[in-house]
């Protein structure tokens, strides 16, 4: 600064010097960390309609000539024009509405490659509120939204393949269910044939097809309650259920293969011996689904028979562990299992070296049964030693009930209709083009003169005659020519004359989205192929409005 005399005549220089060195350095770190961070500052000057931006900041844009300013207009016009809207209208909010900025959006570089960057900032006000700047941070997420599209486009393939998976199994399902529908139907129908009774060895026939088909239908079931499982599709209903109830009727389905074995089986409740055959009531109870109790029950006890040694035992134990808990165990006296086997038991299709084995299965038995006891809110565990044996355990929530009385109405069909008063016949019309279906129907229900049986075999001529003889119940399949089963049912629903008529689903379409599909449709009720004739007989019924 120059200091003059009175002739304006500069006669000495005054200067001041200060070490910047510290802020300059201070300037370079931030440079490098924002470079290095994909991230710089900006600040709007909203009365000008400039933004000034820091070192960097270009590069994030991918503008080669570096640059400190730039106007909103240009701005703009490097975000890609499908994110415009949304930025300005991001930008209006917080000028307007006082709502924090925070977008993303996507610009095309110089160069043509696209990248994503992600703004926050905040308005400025002067002291009477007028808005003057908004300054925020401005930061590269091009590699974070590559990996989250990258997860969500394997989410959607994960998503479509196991919707392929499911869709295959389906079909899987209902072409193998539709010639099982005929295996283990007439076979049911030989069973209970008196007239003339079957001969000793016809009957071994009989049964050795039936085991056949019902073996044959259990793997399919167990591969079909694994996709449901991983679909999230299994569907409980949690009541008060009794457990040596439940018990008694899972031995009765294991006890023949148990006696051609010599198995004997022990039952303990609390301790104490128990004879299921004499019990006409149940004194424990868990929180269950009935059918996957019974399920699980039978999974551990056809185990523990098929990988028993022959004339071996079986002890099952019945008791209250903790308050609010009831453990069932299930123990055979069969070779047992190594450490290595353990750890591997709950894996699907695992079946542990038992593969060159003449012993049946899928390995999934178990991996389905852990499955369901933890939907139901327990547990399953086992304990093993090899040549000593081993104890597989389920626990479930216990609740104080009162007895619950056994049921014991075991009455025959003929037996049924001979002490209800019942209309003097039925005419029930069955909509089904597969023959073998159609005959097995047939056979079931002209085996009581109550029931008068018409059908059809496609759509269109279901509905004709349904129109025509108004049936009292429609037993009507899926998949069938000219319209489908849905389309019948939707058709005779919105006609006046027919839309009283109860009207059952037949169909080998099995997975629950089908079952519930149905249902919702307006189905009074769904039965899946193959049939179990007594299921069947008990749908009619209620369908009917006959007590039983």
């Amino acid at each position: 600064m120059p200091f003059l005399d009175e002739f304006g005549t500069p006669y000495k220089y005054v200067a001041a010097r200060t070490d910047i060195t510290a802020l300059r350095e201070s300037e370079e770190r931030l440079f490098r960390s924002q470079k290095f961070a994909h991230i710089g500052t900006w600040d709007l000057d909203l009365v000008k309609n400039e933004i000034y931006w820091s070192e960097g900041v270009s590069d994030l844009f991918g503008i080669k000539q570096k640059t400190s300013r730039i106007t909103y207009e240009k701005y703009i016009n490097t975000i890609l024009e499908e994110d415009r809207v949304k930025v300005i209208k991001a930008i209006k909010n917080c000028k307007e509405l006082d709502k924090d900025y925070s977008t993303e959006y996507r610009v095309i570089w110089q160069d043509g490659s696209l990248h994503w960057l992600h703004e926050i900032g905040n308005i400025l006000c002067d002291e009477s509120g007028r808005p003057l700047h908004m300054m925020g941070i401005v930061r590269d997420i091009t590699k974070r939204k590559v990996a989250e599209l990258g997860m969500i486009s394997a989410r959607e393939e994960a998503e479509n393949a196991n919707q392929a998976k499911s869709q295959f199994l389906s079909s899987m399902s209902h072409e193998l269910r539709t010639p099982l529908n005929a295996i283990i139907g007439f076979t049911q129908i030989l069973e209970m044939e008196t007239d003339p009774p079957l001969s000793e060895s016809q009957q071994d026939d009989v049964e050795e097809i039936s085991a056949a088909g019902k073996h044959l239908l259990k793997l399919i079931n167990e591969i079909l309650d694994l996709a449901k499982i991983e679909a999230g599709e299994t569907a409980l209903s949690i009541g008060s259920i009794g457990v040596e109830e439940t018990l008694f009727s899972t031995l009765k389905l294991i006890s023949s293969l148990a006696e051609k074995r010599g198995i004997k089986i022990f039952t303990h409740s609390e301790g104490q011996a128990i004879n299921l055959i004499h019990i006409e009531k149940s004194n424990t109870f868990v929180q269950a689904d009935k059918t996957r109790f019974k399920q699980a029950l039978l999974n551990l006890l056809s185990n523990a028979v098929k990988y028993n040694y022959e004339n071996g035992k079986i002890v099952i134990n019945i008791e209250a562990i903790e308050l609010g808990k009831i453990r069932v165990s299930v123990s055979d006296s069969g070779k047992g299992l190594s450490p290595e086997q353990q750890s591997q038991l709950f894996t699907a299709f695992n079946r542990l070296e038992m593969n060159t084995s003449d012993i049946e299965g899928t390995g999934i038995g178990l991996v389905i049964t852990k499955n369901i006891i933890e939907l139901m809110g327990g547990q399953i565990g086992v304990k093993s030693q090899l040549n000593k044996g081993t104890t597989f355990w389920i626990e479930l929530p216990s609740k104080e009930s009162i007895y619950m009385q056994k049921k014991t109405t075991e009455e025959s069909i003929s037996a049924h209709l001979k002490t209800h008063s019942i209309k003097k016949q039925y005419v029930i019309l069955y909509i089904e083009d597969n023959p073998s279906n159609l005959k097995l129907i047939q056979r079931i229900l002209e085996s009581h003169s109550q029931f008068k049986i018409i059908s059809s075999y496609d759509g269109k001529e279901g509905i004709e005659i349904a129109l025509n003889e108004s049936p009292d119940l429609i037993l009507l399949d899926i998949n069938i020519p000219s319209l489908n089963g849905f389309e019948v049912l939707k058709e005779l629903k919105n006609t006046n004359t027919t839309q009283h008529i109860p009207i059952i689903a037949l169909s080998a379409n099995a997975m629950l989205s089908d079952i519930q599909k149905g249902l919702d449709s307006g189905f009074i009720n769904y039965l899946t192929k193959p049939i179990d004739i007594e299921i069947f007989w008990d749908a009619i019924f209620n369908a009917l409005k006959i007590n039983h």
